[in-house]
């Protein structure tokens, strides 16, 4: 059975306005309905007005609200709810840094699988090519180079330098980095794989390698022709520049090979030379080499090792 409400009289209408305005007046007047002074002003409004019973006991109704959420505010339940709210403000924070690191991770996801896409394709063309005997050297495909890098010293800025020139030098022939390995430090040892951007014929990325070997011959004869000759050599001549402070260099980018050697009485020597099939097989069957570049090139014209190759 539902209670029916009764409706409210004129006299009780006034003293809800009655109320509203002495709660109005007394915040204007104090800092706040929560303050101490707030009390002091309804009750000097109040004798002002009516000396209404009705209102009186409103204001100590609404006094003793005051008086239990103060009590409540110090007590231990109150602690606790400070501490949980501070809690979740954590919890919140933890869940947003997930949130980020789930985002990072699905877009890693996505890249893998377009690379994994990408090396399933190059591998059943490499797999036609071989079953139908076609000779894959004049099919375009992507094509792939070696990159490595000895540093003998271990000089974050000087790195830094010479991934940057690296990266342009290869960009500047037509390829970009397709997989890294983590270097190894003391002295400094990298290795990269670089992909073609387009896909290429074997003969063609001879075409491309020749433009760095290019720009090393004009840098080598002549350094003021090199700064000038801005299409074939400017990205070699970044390259050199970014190892002049590091004593002793190898780098291989393909069949290229460079090697910075510093000798204590006759100063740094620069030497390059493109590398011939039996040498970069030995080289690839032995990578450590380039971590000895005072030695690097002896080791590759020593003719035991090119019997080695020739018995392989």
């Amino acid at each position: 059975m539902q209670r029916e409400e009764k409706e409210p009289t004129i006299q009780d209408l006034n003293r809800r306005i009655n109320r509203l305005e002495l709660m109005i007046d007394s915040l204007i007047a104090s800092e706040g309905i929560d303050s101490d002074d707030s009390f002091y002003y309804m009750r000097r409004l109040l004798k002002s007005r009516d000396n209404n019973q009705y209102d009186r006991e409103f204001i100590d109704s609404l006094e003793d609200t005051l008086h239990f959420r103060r009590r409540l505010e110090n007590s231990d339940f109150s602690n606790l709810s400070r501490d949980l709210s501070r809690r979740i403000i954590y919890v919140d924070g933890k869940l947003e840094y997930v949130s980020n690191i789930n985002q990072e991770n699905s877009s890693r996801i996505k890249k893998l699988e377009n690379n994994s896409k990408i090396i399933s394709h190059d591998l059943h063309h490499f797999l036609i090519t071989q079953s139908l005997d076609i000779d894959s050297s004049k099919t375009k495909v992507s094509r792939f180079l070696p990159i490595r890098i000895y540093l003998s010293e271990d000089n974050e800025e000087h790195i830094r330098d010479i991934k940057k020139s690296m990266n342009e030098l290869i960009q500047y022939i037509g390829f970009e980095y397709a997989d890294d390995f983590p270097a190894e430090k003391g002295s400094w040892w990298k290795k990269w794989f670089a992909k073609s951007m387009d896909v290429l014929t074997q003969p063609e990325v001879v075409e491309r390698l020749k433009k760095i070997e290019h720009g090393l011959e004009v840098y080598g004869s002549n350094k003021q022709q090199a700064e000038n000759d801005k299409t074939h050599s400017e990205a070699v001549s970044n390259l050199i520049r970014s190892v002049e402070n590091i004593p002793n260099v190898a780098l291989q980018v393909g069949s290229i090979l460079l090697v910075k050697i510093t000798d204590e009485e006759k100063g740094s020597v620069i030497q390059s030379r493109t590398l011939t099939t039996n040498e970069l097989m030995y080289l690839e069957n032995n990578q450590s080499i380039l971590k000895e570049p005072k030695n690097v090139l002896d080791l590759l014209c020593n003719d035991k090792n090119k019997q080695e190759i020739e018995m392989q």
